[in-house]
């Protein structure tokens, strides 16, 4: 019966944790996201690439 709980614990974590992992890994990712994305105006949009232009030439 120990052997069997075992077994079914086991597997059922080997069926959760990827889908747990790939949550967080987009929750993460939006709340980087979320936290950056209103730093990036217009304006400084504008500046980064020409800086990057500047660099081309």
């Amino acid at each position: 019966m120990q052997k069997n709980f075992f077994s079914e614990t086991l597997n059922l974590v080997s069926q959760t944790l990827p889908f747990l992992m790939i949550t967080v890994t987009f929750i993460s990712i939006a709340y980087v996201y979320g936290h950056t994305a209103p730093l990036m105006t217009a304006e400084n949009a504008f500046e980064a690439s020409k800086i990057d232009l500047s660099r081309l030439l």
